[in-house]
This record gives C-alpha cells, sequence and structure tokens, in this order.
C-alpha cells in the first residue's frame, strides 16, 4: 500500500506544476525493493537487499519539455520549480513537443500475491538454493551458479488530463547455470524462470525435478551426441533461442532512446528512424507479440509509466 502522503505529495505537484503555468503537467511516486541472493558451487558469495523511492516530476510549457526528481519529500516543490524552468529554458532551442492524444482514467491493479516473497526469511531462501545445488552436485554436475530474486514495484501516477493510476507489482525469479565436465567434454545449460507474483510461483515451477531432468540430458549430450547436420536446413527453435533473438532483433531496437540516437551502450544503436513509423520491419509470416498484460509474466503490467492502459 502506498502511503497516502506519497499520494497527498503527487497531487500537489501536479497542482504545483500548473500553478507556475504549466500546460500540461504529471508526477510519479516509485517505490523499488530488491532482494537478491548468489550461490555459486554451495557457497553463498553475495546478499543484497535495496530500497529505493522517489517523486518525478514532468511538465511541457510552450511546446518544451522539463523533467526533475527528488527522493526527499521536502524537496518536491524544488523539483517542480526545476522542471518548470528547464522546460522554460529549452523553448528557443528545441522542436515544440505534442503529446499524443489518450483516453485516461483512474485505475489500479496489482499482481496476485499469495505469499509475499519479503515475509520468506532469508534462511528459508538460503536452504531453497542449497536444496537445487545438492541436487545438481549429486547428479555430477561440476559449476552450479544459482540465484534467487524478488522484488516489488509501487507507483502513483497523476496527470494534468485526468490519470491517476496506481500499480503494485512483485516479481520473483530463479536463475540456474550448470555446467558438466567430463574427460575433455563439457555442456553447459541454463534454467529461468520468472513471473510476477509471490513466493507460491517458487513452488510451482518444481526447479528440483528441472535440474534432475537437464541434468540427464547434459550426460546423454557428451557421452552420445552427435555433430549437427551441415547444410541448409529447416529448423525448429528452442524459446531460449527465439527469446533471445526476439529480445536483441525487437527489443532494443525500439527503445526510443536508441531511436532517437540519445543511447548507443552494450545493445548499440537502432536501425529504426523516427520516420519509419508504420513501416513493415520484417517478414510478413513472422508475427512478435509483446503483452505486458498477461496476468503471471514477468512484465505485467496494465499502465504505462505515462498512465496510457
Amino acid at each position: 500500500m502506498i502511503p497516502g502522503e506519497s499520494k497527498d505529495l503527487v497531487e500537489y505537484a501536479v497542482r504545483r506544476a500548473l500553478g507556475m503555468h504549466a500546460d500540461y503537467a504529471e508526477a510519479r511516486f516509485q517505490a523499488n525493493s530488491l532482494t537478491q541472493l548468489f550461490m555459486i558451487n554451495g557457497n553463498i558469495e553475495a546478499l543484497t537487499s535495496t530500497f529505493r523511492a522517489g517523486i518525478g516530476v514532468r511538465v511541457i510549457v510552450n511546446g518544451s519539455m522539463g523533467f526533475a526528481s527528488t527522493n526527499d519529500p521536502t524537496q518536491v516543490d524544488k523539483a517542480v520549480e526545476c522542471a518548470v524552468k528547464g522546460a522554460k529554458a529549452c523553448t528557443k532551442i528545441s522542436k515544440k513537443i505534442k503529446l499524443s492524444e489518450e483516453t485516461f482514467c483512474e485505475a489500479s491493479y496489482a499482481s496476485k500475491v499469495l505469499e509475499r516473497p519479503e515475509d520468506i526469511s532469508i534462511d528459508e531462501k538460503i536452504e531453497f538454493l542449497k536444496s537445487l545445488d545438492e541436487l545438481a552436485k549429486e547428479r555430477g554436475i561440476t559449476g552450479r551458479n544459482i540465484s534467487l530474486r524478488n522484488s516489488r514495484e509501487q507507483v502513483y501516477y497523476v496527470n494534468s488530463e485526468g490519470s491517476r493510476v496506481e500499480g503494485d507489482v512483485t516479481r520473483v525469479s530463479v536463475d540456474v547455470m550448470l555446467t558438466l565436465v567430463i574427460g575433455p567434454e563439457s555442456a553447459q545449460e541454463f534454467i529461468g524462470k520468472g513471473g510476477s507474483g509471490g513466493w507460491e510461483l517458487v513452488k510451482k515451477w518444481n526447479i528440483l525435478e528441472e535440474i534432475s531432468r537437464i541434468a540427464s540430458v547434459m550426460k546423454r549430450s557428451i557421452e552420445k551426441g552427435m555433430p549437427s547436420p551441415k547444410g541448409k536446413m529447416d529448423l525448429v527453435l528452442g524459446p531460449h533461442v527465439v527469446g533471445l533473438m526476439m529480445h536483441e532483433s525487437t527489443g532494443h531496437p525500439y527503445e526510443a532512446d536508441r531511436i532517437l540516437g540519445r543511447e548507443a551502450a552494450q545493445a548499440g544503436e537502432s536501425f529504426v528512424k523516427p520516420d519509419m513509423l508504420g513501416k513493415r520491419i520484417g517478414s510478413e509470416i513472422v508475427t512478435v507479440v509483446d503483452d505486458p498484460t498477461i496476468e503471471g509474466s514477468s512484465g505485467f503490467y496494465l499502465y504505462d509509466m505515462e498512465g496510457v492502459r
């Protein structure tokens, strides 16, 4: 539950910006908590827990945009003033900004959680990781890298067009990297599980059973595996490969900051240009769907950070 005083500050920030003659204003309170555990070959290598919260304010003044944020509730006035001043300072040097017309509403949404991950003790989480590691070790797995994460993101968003959206999404994930070495040969496999929900998801995934199955597949691959045939052929790709391809080919390239040339780190710039809106890219027989409204999915949300459904 987002504290009432935090919501009041968001509402106040929008009113304050409009009072300073902003043509459009929005404010967002966001709180993110994250706990991570990392185990390598039976040893806990890292345990981290972080919490971050603050308010961001965005305004448009005479077609120019300004933004400011603060994690100090006593500095909201200053953040609003900074955003408005920043927008006014850009009025003579930037192109006029016009946001798309959207239908806004008042709404709230949350992921379904039966067992809150933060209520599960660190000792119990460590024992869970140990159970995975011990089984993998029993199956002869040489290298075992296991991680567990749980996070919670709470958002309260308000804009001057009438939007009020409250979101609360809890996520959990377990990643297991296994390496098997037999003589001069080796095999590696990755198990990745994630979703929006509570500790009940971790129980449902039956990762112990999957580790046992994967260990047998890896051993058989080393001892009896054959080289793949050469030449041009049709392939049926697994989800790990397809997921990576989609992530790199239709994920990063469609990030607005890369399209606008403002970001090039790690994933590089984008082949997509601003004037390509509406243009088909790729084969007509390929369909890629990115739907964050699927309950239980890792990327679940019903409204984006601009209050749009």
